[in-house]
């Protein structure tokens, strides 16, 4: 068994560790702060994105290893609206069109990428109405509890400003 080394001399080790590994990919001319890496399929050089996750294939290759069931969105938000809320896609569309395309609460057409959200009482289990993101977010905060969406709505009320 090796003789033990104090404090000091594992932090020379490392430092003189460290200076041959930067020599080293200087040398090579790499640069691992861009942390980039080649797609597993065909070699196209991956840069990740800020705020995106970081994938070992390229968008093309990516779509190719769909798998089938992922591959019909259409199939898929039908199946998604059939098991979660009980109802089908042209329902859903009716109800959105009874709605003018706008949430329940608050009125918002959503822009095109975001759909209203079904917004269902886990108690019952029965839809309501089609929301947007944010209230449906805000009733599922508040737990579907009366009490706490009051409160909040008297809270405002009360410390109302000059701009509201």
């Amino acid at each position: 068994m090796p003789p033990k080394r104090c404090a000091e001399c594992k932090r020379e080790s490392l430092r003189v560790r460290k200076r041959a590994y930067d020599a080293k990919v200087r040398e090579a001319g790499l640069q691992p702060w861009r942390k980039s890496m080649a797609c597993l399929d065909c070699g196209v050089e991956l840069v990740p994105e800020p705020g995106k996750r970081r994938n070992s294939r390229c968008d093309e290759c990516r779509a190719k290893h769909r798998k089938p069931y992922q591959k019909d969105s259409a199939k898929n938000r039908e199946k998604h609206l059939r098991r979660m809320y009980q109802m089908t896609a042209a329902e859903y569309d009716a109800m959105a069109e009874s709605q003018g395309g706008r949430c329940a609460i608050c009125g918002i057409r959503p822009e095109p990428p975001d759909r209203l959200h079904v917004d269902h009482s886990h108690a019952e289990k029965r839809v309501r109405a089609l929301l947007c993101g944010s209230c449906n977010r805000m009733i599922g905060l508040a737990g579907e509890d009366r009490g706490i969406l009051a409160a909040a709505s008297k809270y405002l009320d009360d410390h109302r400003t000059v701009s509201d």
